[in-house]
């Protein structure tokens, strides 16, 4: 699993959570936090936070933190929005509720080509220093792409780490609200 091939080397990851899934997933979600990843929030249940009213995105946000905080003791600190969709009213709800919003710079779409060579070949031939990538952790494939992608991503010198470490490592505290792509370093 990609829990595992992460923990195999010594690296950690995020994982955006959708809250739906917390009860039926605990023994995973523990699995996760114990080997020092990190979990984020992806709304209660997908819905398009752009097609929802203000009261509707709140419960989407509220209800993930929620059911963390009773099964684990945890709050997810960031937030991403059910395919990537984000105007100003979504980013002003999430800055309410003090969440920075966190998108993606890498997408093999593995949700779609199911391919784990499609997924490595994509990731390895697109990455860049502080990239952020999208994979979906509920497909085979991906996990046996992420098997093979930790160890190549390492061996080219990168640091796999959760999207708060890649925060810290930047020396950038998020806003909440504020929609991160990628962190790159500070040109020279």
């Amino acid at each position: 699993d990609i829990v595992h091939s992460l923990q195999t080397h010594r690296a950690r990851g995020t994982f955006f959570l959708m809250g739906s899934r917390v009860i039926n997933h605990q023994a995973a979600i523990d699995y996760t936090l114990a080997n020092h990843n990190e979990i984020a929030s992806h709304g209660f249940s997908h819905k398009d936070m752009v097609k929802l009213t203000e009261a509707e995105m709140v419960e989407e946000i509220r209800l993930v933190d929620a059911a963390m905080e009773q099964q684990h003791q945890y709050t997810p600190r960031m937030f991403r929005v059910p395919y990537g969709n984000r105007d100003e009213a979504v980013l002003n709800v999430l800055a309410a509720e003090e969440k920075p919003v966190i998108g993606w710079s890498v997408d093999p779409y593995d949700w779609k080509v199911k391919d784990k060579e499609t997924i490595v070949n994509h990731v390895l031939n697109s990455v860049q220093d502080g990239d952020i990538i999208l994979l979906h952790d509920i497909y085979e494939p991906t996990a046996q792409a992420v098997a093979e992608l930790v160890p190549a991503l390492q061996e080219r010198g990168y640091q796999i780490v959760t999207v708060s470490e890649l925060f810290q490592f930047r020396g950038i505290t998020p806003e909440p609200g504020v929609y991160y792509k990628k962190l790159p370093p500070e040109e020279a």
